[in-house]
């Protein structure tokens, strides 16, 4: 299994996500020759856990479970492919929520708002893009040493579930994806239909603004009853609000990050002092988990990352990474392509 180095700066949460479209791994690895009951194992799982999407899995240990799926399988896309196959329904109840939208683009603020409460460790965003916009998202559990498998389900999830809302005639004009190319990338241009950009600082989906106002087309009765929407701490939210931010190119500034959790200045800095933390650190840890990110499954530029994470010097970028890390982030990314066999 790919090896988890130890996270050069201690993570205080334990991110988590559902199984969600991995229902489909068990059928996927049986397709290929591998019996899923002793595979599963091997990795620490039980096969019950493949059998609900609503089932809790610790988003490193998927992530990484996800990257030996595509090693045994000899799959380089399986995450695109296991995405690829998902539906709304996998969604559970952000998925019923999203049904009763009245268009996309509310379907897509539901979206953005609540997955973090049931997804932990991904953050998403709406970036307005001129006449486009771009549904963008991120991992930010610095634990996970490879996050291309999972990235790419995630992608290919919200494409097949914006089709789904939409229709066959939905098609975004790019996708982003934050990692590596592979080596065979003709797979991506067949399952999206559009031009494919890798190395980017974030995943996303570009596409016209107007089907924003698109009326939702789901046939399905799914509704929140499917299971409730669990809200996370407060640490957790100003984190995931800070990289939301930062994915939009927009200031992450405390006042404008209480705003958009609908909080006083104020009122945000005593909760976070009642929790025992500062605005200041959790920033520092929504950028420092976007840079892990980035230097792991990238070859961005420094230059690139640093402007990404809300950086305009690369000597700012570095000194902050050095005391995050112990180290520059030009060593931590050369170690970062130490064989993980």
């Amino acid at each position: 299994m790919a090896r988890r180095d130890a996270a050069p700066q201690a993570e205080a949460v334990t991110y988590s996500v559902r199984t969600s479209v991995g229902i489909h791994i068990p059928r996927m690895l049986r397709g290929a020759g591998i019996d899923p009951s002793i595979f599963v194992r091997k990795y620490g799982f039980d096969l019950s856990l493949f059998e609900s999407p609503d089932n809790p899995v610790p988003y490193d240990e998927y992530s990484c479970f996800l990257v030996e799926c595509a090693r045994a399988t000899g799959c380089e896309c399986f995450g695109l492919a296991l995405g690829i196959q998902a539906r709304l329904n996998v969604l559970g109840a952000l998925g019923g929520e999203m049904a009763k939208a009245p268009n996309l683009g509310s379907a897509l603020l539901i979206a953005v708002r609540h997955s973090a409460k049931q997804d932990r460790g991904l953050v998403m965003a709406l970036q307005d893009c001129g006449e486009d916009v771009e549904l963008r998202h991120i991992a930010i559990d610095s634990r996970v040493v490879r996050g291309e498998q999972i990235s790419d389900a995630s992608t290919a999830l919200a494409y097949s579930i914006i089709r789904e809302l939409c229709g066959p005639q939905w098609r975004p004009t790019q996708v982003s994806l934050a990692r590596r190319a592979p080596l065979d990338a003709r797979p991506y241009g067949v399952a999206f239909r559009c031009p494919i950009a890798f190395n980017q600082p974030a995943a996303g989906l570009r596409f016209a603004k107007r089907w924003l106002v698109a009326p939702v087309g789901a046939s399905n009765t799914l509704t929140a009853t499917a299971g409730e929407l669990q809200s996370a701490a407060l640490a957790e939210q100003v984190v995931a609000q800070c990289v939301r931010n930062l994915l939009s190119h927009a200031t992450c500034k405390v006042t404008k990050i209480a705003e958009d959790m609908a909080l006083t200045r104020r009122t945000l800095h005593r909760r976070l002092a009642q929790q025992g933390h500062t605005f200041e650190e959790l920033m520092e840890r929504a950028r420092f988990s976007m840079a892990l990110r980035l230097l792991r499954d990238t070859d961005l530029k420094l230059t690139e990352i640093a402007h990404a994470i809300g950086y305009s010097e690369l000597s700012a970028f570095t000194r902050a990474f050095r005391s995050w890390a112990g180290m520059p982030p030009r060593s931590f990314s050369r170690r970062s392509e130490t064989p993980t066999r």
